[in-house]
């Protein structure tokens, strides 16, 4: 398992999301930070570095994903989410 990205792999990530965050749809180009790649399922959960795996994020998009995450896997979820 390696968190290494290679560039093609990136470029392939970023050319299927057509440059918007894959999470909330934000585009970069409207983004004060640039977007990054980040693993559906964690390499420390047994996700795997490929493009199946792979979204392009903003960093909105990441902190709410991972929110939506944590509430929908416990049980102690508030109810406003």
């Amino acid at each position: 398992m390696s968190a290494y990205v290679s560039v093609t792999l990136r470029q392939q990530v970023i050319n299927r999301a057509e440059g918007c965050c894959e999470y909330c749809h934000l585009p970069e180009a409207f983004s004060i930070y640039h977007h990054e790649i980040d693993h559906l399922i964690a390499l420390k959960h047994g996700g795997l570095t490929a493009a199946e795996n792979l979204v392009l994020a903003c960093l909105s998009g990441r902190n709410l994903e991972g929110l939506r995450r944590c509430f929908t896997e416990s049980s102690a979820a508030p109810a406003s989410i």
